[in-house]
């Protein structure tokens, strides 16, 4: 095959391509730019990749022929994105920006992780940022740009307008050779977008080289940053890679191939072999015969070899550059004895013109791939316009009264689905079933709790709590202080206290040995004396309460479940005793003390019942108010009246709702009342039983470790229980406070369980039902369209409002266009389907229609790894 028959115009560049797939491409973008974004994956890619100093730079601008910066060693420092256009108004332009998608860190820091595979570079959280650097319309000032705007980014810390060319102050520096940049590399791209006749919108990447040694040591890490930073575009799962490889150095040290062959991107990766000028005779000219001839390092689509200018080509710049490039690249084949002699059968593959063309060849079979795809994505998206048509509502007919009252009959049913429970009330019911639960859960679990402990009784200043619902649960717990109750901003209500805050505030008793109820333990005063002795000889064993934490709120109503802890010790409940009995009266008990303790116990209640009534309220209405959206719509004056009525029957009903709430309460704070006493005998006497056991295992642990067997300590705790449990340590004198905290406890379970019920029945057969028997008709009543013209009124209700009308009149435009895009496109492929690519050894496709008008992919074979002379298929 000649290489002049073959080859192209000197200085067609991509407009080889364009010319042979423009009109799809063209016609992709359109459709791309009116919503089918899943068109991106259809546009090519290229992508080029290849060791340092393997002439990628100059390859990538003889196709995209623009002059890139071109050095020794390493001269792309960070990836570029070269996008071009076809101009309309046939002139040539490029615009240049910094697509930054890292932030730099100074903190020197190089450690290379999966998750930080570009330090010290890190993504930035707020996503990419596009900043604009230059727009040229002269090709000779590109180079210049270029290497200005990579300064740019290698420069974080500085204004990237400074290094603009004939206007920045760092412009003139960064084209000096050694200039010192402050990062090594940039991870972030700069994008230049190239308008051009004759253009099609295609997208290419070139990388910085990759290597395996680095000139200094505190470089050796960009080795492995080279490679993360081509294997990131290499995974673009619709590129084409273009993988350079120098004929200077032996192939089997190039590190690009073994990243493309670990990310088996071998099908979609064709072979340059650049610089044959350099190629020397011995065994790297056998390795390269072998590569020709398809025997080593086979790539699926081939190898092809080019030659770009070297430092010696008399014209560096200028509108011809590209032109006579090529006839210099066309008569080094012609004339060089390798390409003359033995490897003549491979001059079809040779030259940039030839690999120009190749490549439209695969971009034309990888978007014709595509095309079956096409017509099912403008339809799913004329769908989604419809569906958004759809979701409007109609406009006014002559039948508005009925569409109205239709509309507000179908509200009314489905409020009352929602109330009457089962698989039509959408869940509702049961999730509010659930709060309901929580609450009475809550209400539980905020029981009080008693400190049984007294320092009388081994003068251990050291107080601890019991759950009295663990009967046989005989380890103790230390009393905690209870956490201040936050309220919204975070602090504790100034109006909630304590009971032992209350307690404090009303009296302070010392202690009577002369009281009936304050007597003290039968131990020696010799003994109690010694308390900081005992405190440390012999510590007792105990466990602490595991508050909640803060981050695993399971409820709606965690935040109260400390209320509980802490509640009141014994010496509380002698101390509001003694407040009550009157003197010279031995023996004496006021029933007040019942009293006052009980509602005491009582009192968090309201901070639960308000967070039950705001948790219902709140889901009511969204439950409601989202059934009127979904009958009525929210962009008509419909919806806007009608939820302006609703929220007002709404607030009616519930500030009813919480005076009752509120009055439950108040009885239940007002007084100590229950008449059932069998349930309340249980509670008290089941406490009662739970505290004396613990009392009195307490105390016979106290006496012993105060006075040991034969004066000496045991070790072992079981054995130290074991003997404890032998004693008898008589009558406790703390017996009526131990009387009193069961009795508290009995008294409280009994109308705990009453509240909650009272409190949740009340809402489910007050608000609920109240809600559900008035909601017929609610709407149709407060509008008026019982009474005078409702004809009018039911026309202006059904009236959009400006947003839903502009809404409406957009997607009818976008599908409108989207047919006609669709219709053209369709057009063009029927145009295009006897075209046909003459390609090497006569591969070539065509595009031909189903005559049901579908797209059918006929016989295309592109270049593949072997043989570059053999037949070439397509897997």
């Amino acid at each position: 095959m000649d290489i002049d028959s073959e080859s192209q115009a000197p200085g067609a560049g991509l407009q080889i391509v364009g010319e042979k797939v423009n009109l799809l491409v063209n016609a992709i973008e359109e459709l791309r730019q009116l919503g089918l974004k899943e068109l991106d994956t259809v546009l090519p890619e290229l992508v080029l990749v290849g060791d340092q100093s393997s002439g990628k730079s100059s390859l990538m601008g003889a196709i995209a022929e623009i002059n890139l910066p071109k050095d020794k060693g390493m001269c792309t420092r960070c990836p570029s994105n070269i996008k071009t256009f076809p101009s309309r108004d046939g002139t040539w332009s490029c615009t240049v920006s910094l697509h930054e998608y890292y932030t730099y860190s100074h903190d020197g820091r190089r450690v290379i992780t999966k998750a930080q595979p570009f330090p010290p570079w890190t993504e930035k959280p707020g996503g990419l940022e596009v900043k604009n650097f230059a727009t040229i319309s002269d090709k000779t000032q590109l180079e210049d740009v270029l290497r200005c705007a990579q300064s740019a980014l290698l420069n974080p810390s500085q204004d990237p307008k400074s290094f603009v060319p004939g206007t920045g102050i760092s412009a003139s520096k960064a084209l000096d050779p050694d200039y010192k940049n402050e990062a090594d590399f940039s991870p972030n791209l700069v994008a230049i977008d190239i308008f051009g006749p004759g253009l099609a919108a295609l997208s290419l990447y070139d990388l910085p080289g990759i290597f395996v040694s680095s000139a200094s040591p505190e470089q050796k890490y960009l080795i492995k940053v080279f490679e993360n930073l081509a294997a990131k575009y290499i995974k673009h799962k619709n590129a084409l890679i273009i993988c350079a490889v120098t004929m200077q150095n032996d192939p089997g040290l190039s590190r690009t191939s073994a990243i493309i062959e670990n990310l088996k991107a071998e099908n979609r990766c064709v072979g340059v072999l650049t610089m044959p000028d350099r190629l020397q005779d011995g065994s790297i000219h056998q390795d390269f015969d072998r590569i020709l001839h398809g025997q080593a390092h086979v790539l699926h689509r081939g190898y092809f070899v080019t030659k770009q200018p070297g430092p010696n080509f008399k014209l560096r710049q200028g509108a011809d550059y590209h032109a006579q490039a090529r006839e210099e690249e066309d008569t080094f084949f012609k004339s060089d004895p390798r390409w003359t002699g033995e490897w003549q059968n491979f001059l079809h593959r040779c030259g940039t013109n030839a690999f120009i063309k190749s490549i439209s060849q695969m971009l034309a079979k990888q978007i014709a791939d595509s095309l079956d795809h096409i017509e099912e994505k403008i339809n799913a998206q004329k769908h989604e316009v419809d569906a958004a048509l759809m979701s409007l509502p109609k406009l006014p007919d002559d039948d508005v009264q009925h569409v109205v009252r239709e509309r507000l009959q179908r509200f009314s049913s489905n409020v009352s689905n929602l109330l009457e429970g089962g698989p039509r009330s959408n869940g509702f019911l049961s999730s509010w079933s659930q709060i309901a639960m929580d609450f009475r859960d809550a209400i539980e679990n905020i029981k009080p709790m008693f400190s049984f402990k007294d320092p009388s009784d081994m003068a251990i200043q050291d107080r601890e709590v019991i759950d009295l619902d663990s009967s046989e649960d005989e380890d103790q717990a230390p009393e905690t202080q209870p956490p201040e109750t936050p309220n919204s901003s975070g602090k504790r209500p100034s109006s909630f206290t304590t009971p032992r805050e209350q307690i404090s505030k009303v009296v302070k008793v010392k202690h009577d040995p002369t009281s009936p109820f304050d007597r003290e333990p039968s131990v020696s005063r010799s003994v109690l004396s010694q308390q900081s002795v005992s405190r440390t000889l012999y510590p007792m064993p105990r466990r602490r309460l595991q508050p909640t934490r803060r981050n695993e709120k399971t409820t709606v109503f965690d935040e109260y479940l400390h209320h509980g802890r802490g509640f009141m010790s014994i010496r509380d409940i002698r101390d509001i005793i003694l407040r009550h009995h009157p003197p010279g009266v031995p023996g004496h008990f006021n029933d007040a003390v019942y009293s006052e303790i009980c509602i005491m116990a009582i009192s968090p209640w309201n901070l639960l019942l308000t967070r039950f009534a705001d948790e219902t309220f709140k889901r009511f209405r969204e439950a409601i108010f989202g059934i009127l959206k979904a009958c009525l719509g929210d962009g008509t004056q419909l919806y806007r009246s009608s939820r302006v009525h609703l929220l007002k029957f709404l607030e009616q009903h519930e500030t009813e709702q919480r005076r009752i709430l509120n009055t439950l309460f108040d009885l239940e704070s007002y007084k100590m009342f229950t008449v059932n006493d069998e349930i309340f005998d249980l509670f008290r006497d089941k406490a009662l039983k739970a505290l004396e056991e613990a009392r009195k295992k307490h105390r016979q642990l106290c006496a012993i470790r105060m006075n040991p067997p034969n004066n000496r300590r045991i070790g072992d705790p079981a054995k130290e229980l074991h003997e404890a449990l032998k004693l008898n340590v008589g009558l406790d004198p703390w017996q009526k406070e131990i009387e009193v905290a069961a009795y508290v406890r009995g008294y409280y379970k009994v109308c705990g369980m009453r509240f909650s019920d009272n409190a949740c029945q009340n809402i489910r057969g007050n608000l609920f039902r109240n809600v559900e028997k008035e909601i017929m008709g609610l709407l149709e009543s407060r509008l008026g369209l019982n009474v005078g013209n409702s004809e009018k009124i039911c026309r202006a209700l059904l009236l959009e409002n400006a947003g839903e009308a502009k809404q409406r009149t957009e997607l009818l435009q976008r599908k409108e266009k989207l047919i006609k895009a669709a219709e053209k496109f369709t057009r063009l492929v029927e145009e295009y389907r006897v075209e046909e690519y003459q390609g090497d050894d006569d591969a070539h496709f065509a595009l031909h229609d189903h005559d049901s008008g579908h797209l059918e992919h006929r016989h295309y074979q592109p270049p593949t790894g072997g043989s570059p002379t053999s037949d070439m298929t397509d897997t």
